[in-house]
């Protein structure tokens, strides 16, 4: 199924909290947006199961100011959710 290209800004106005890029490597890669009193946070986690295959935490807690925001390059992620792991 083909989803329609959003923007970041256009998924916080239509509350969606996860997207991703539909040419990122795996599947299941995807970020989660923080929605704060209906803005976006400065924050984002970025989910993928390489994350751990490599030795590091999953989701990675990205800073997100000053990125584009605008481009329509995201599709909300559909996906299974994955479980927050411990250190």
């Amino acid at each position: 199924m083909v989803l329609a290209m959003i923007s970041i800004n256009e998924a916080v106005e239509q509350g969606i909290t996860r997207v991703r890029m539909p040419r990122w490597a795996h599947d299941e890669d995807h970020l989660e947006i923080a929605i704060v009193a209906g803005r976006l946070g400065p924050w984002v986690k970025l989910w993928s199961p390489t994350n751990e295959v490599i030795g590091q935490k999953n989701p990675q807690e990205v800073l997100w100011i000053g990125q584009d925001n605008e481009s329509q390059i995201y599709e909300p992620y559909e996906g299974p959710l994955p479980e927050k792991r411990s250190d």
